[in-house]
């Protein structure tokens, strides 16, 4: 469970590293920023989800073929 939340922390920061390079300006109508905050957070909380489901998943089986 210890090495699941260090992957959720670090997938966090690069989801959050990523999705500030991106630009979805044009996706929201002016003056609606608090649902452009509400999108980007749950962009970066969806990817480290799924690349953190990704690393764990990978990692186990690693360790199921040695």
């Amino acid at each position: 469970m210890t090495i699941k939340l260090c992957f959720y922390a670090v997938s966090f920061m690069i989801s959050a590293f990523i999705v500030s390079g991106m630009n979805l300006n044009r996706l929201f109508k002016e003056n609606h920023v608090w649902e452009f905050r509400f999108f980007v957070a749950f962009l970066m909380i969806a990817m480290s989800y799924i690349f953190t489901s990704f690393l764990y998943d990978v990692l186990v089986m690693i360790n199921y073929s040695l």
